[in-house]
């Protein structure tokens, strides 16, 4: 198993992707400012992979403190 390098968690890589779009589905010119999307994700290490595991509440419940990273 990897060491934690997050809480629980051994984080990868971290992943961002901004998208503006400037028209819309029809090609027409927005209406008003462009519409910007912003994705942040976290690629972790799975240390359940491979094997079944039946209860995953302690990997999952300090899930949220990825969130607030």
């Amino acid at each position: 198993m990897k060491t934690p390098n997050f809480e629980n968690f051994h984080i990868r890589k971290w992943y961002l992707q901004i998208e503006d779009s400037l028209a819309g589905e029809s090609g027409k010119d927005a209406d008003g400012a462009p519409l910007r999307k912003i994705v942040i994700a976290a690629c972790l290490h799975n240390p359940f992979a491979g094997k079944y595991v039946e209860d995953l509440s302690g990997w999952i419940n300090p899930s949220p403190l990825l969130g607030q990273e």
